[in-house]
């Protein structure tokens, strides 16, 4: 298999990998796609690179959810902790949780 095809490109272009962010450094993260053959393509994109620890597939059970590949540990449960899991600033994470309490 080549390293080269739409999904490997989309991998490699919309992915953040651990220790980077704009603003705060991300411990994992997460790309949604819409069909199996894209997140094969993205996964094999991102396994074995730097700062993709443990990508991994997670294949959605419902048709109306997208697929998604993942890396790094899995996210935690809370709001907060989960915003600076995957390299949100704390204005960010402040901003959304306001938001949330609004509703």
């Amino acid at each position: 298999m080549t390293r080269t095809g739409p999904g490997r490109d989309l991998a490699r272009g919309l992915s953040l990998a651990v220790g980077s962010a704009y603003w705060w450094p991300a411990v994992g993260g997460y790309l949604s796609v819409t069909d199996l053959f894209t997140g094969v393509r993205a996964w094999a994109a991102l396994c074995g690179r730097p700062g993709f620890p443990r990508a991994r597939l997670r294949l959605s059970l419902h048709r109306d959810t997208c697929h998604t590949v993942e890396w790094g540990p899995q996210p935690p449960e809370d709001d907060a902790a989960c915003g600076q899991f995957y390299g949100y600033s704390t204005a960010a994470i402040q901003a959304f949780l306001l938001t949330r309490v609004r509703q």
